[in-house]
């Protein structure tokens, strides 16, 4: 455990801001490196790590995280790159840093668990990805290509510890108009604000013509999930269920 709180806070005290993730990138290649029977290689600021006993005919299973983290926000009471261990109210010891929930705990406890588990039915590859936070094409899309072999992968994200099996979609668009400038007293230009404004207008009222039907059930208890504020929940946690996706 020593080993990995050490290895986390390391990462929190080596900034890696979506798309300047090269100093965590080489701290965590060298530290895989260090570790026997273990090869490990560089794709940009990926890094990917199998092991010698690697063999092409068994299933492989990814363990995949990433180390880029979002920019620190303006209402930081602490020093986002200094890591500080403390005990809460409660008594537990909380780890404090810009990354060590997202999603640095998942990439330290993926790490280790990559290195220790021996004699599996299966292959393991680790794939500690770079430009999660900002969708960088340089990032987890630029390696899968030359990984087809994957049968199925656990990604680590702050859920909680509890296991989810889907995630929310999130589309996202860029748009661009184009307007016309002109002289402000003949009013023959295109103000391409309100070009914008009607597209933004057509976005804002579009709905799929089809729409899933099929409840998602909780695994736990096996009621309806709903949305809540910023999460999927258990419909039955007032019944004392706590599940969160």
């Amino acid at each position: 455990m020593k080993e990995m709180t050490d290895l986390l806070c390391r990462l929190i005290g080596t900034p890696s801001v979506s798309g300047s993730e090269e100093k965590t990138a080489a701290l965590l290649a060298v530290y895989l490196q260090a570790k026997p029977g273990i090869r490990v290689e560089r794709m940009g600021n990926n890094v990917i790590a199998r092991k010698d006993s690697f063999q092409e005919t068994l299933p492989t299973v990814l363990l995949c995280s990433h180390h880029d983290t979002v920019k620190p926000a303006a209402g930081y009471t602490r020093n986002p790159f200094v890591a500080v261990l403390e005990n809460d109210p409660q008594g537990r010891t909380c780890l404090y840093g810009l990354g060590s929930n997202d999603a640095g705990g998942a990439v330290v406890s993926m790490i280790q668990a990559f290195c220790e588990l021996e004699k599996l039915p299966f292959n393991l590859l680790l794939i500690i990805a770079a430009g999660e936070e900002t969708s960088d094409p340089d990032g987890i899309v630029q390696v899968l290509p030359g990984y087809t072999g994957i049968s199925c992968a656990i990604v680590g994200e702050p859920t909680g510890l509890q296991a989810a099996v889907g995630e929310k979609g999130l589309l996202v668009l860029d748009g661009y108009t184009e307007g016309r400038s002109s002289h402000a007293a003949r009013n023959e230009g295109i103000n391409a604000l309100y070009a914008a404004v009607d597209d933004i207008a057509v976005l804002r009222n579009f709905h799929f013509e089809k729409e899933s039907e099929d409840k998602i059930l909780c695994p736990i208890c096996k009621k309806e999930m709903i949305e809540r504020e910023s999460f999927w929940g258990c419909s039955g946690y007032k019944e004392g269920c706590k599940l969160s996706i």
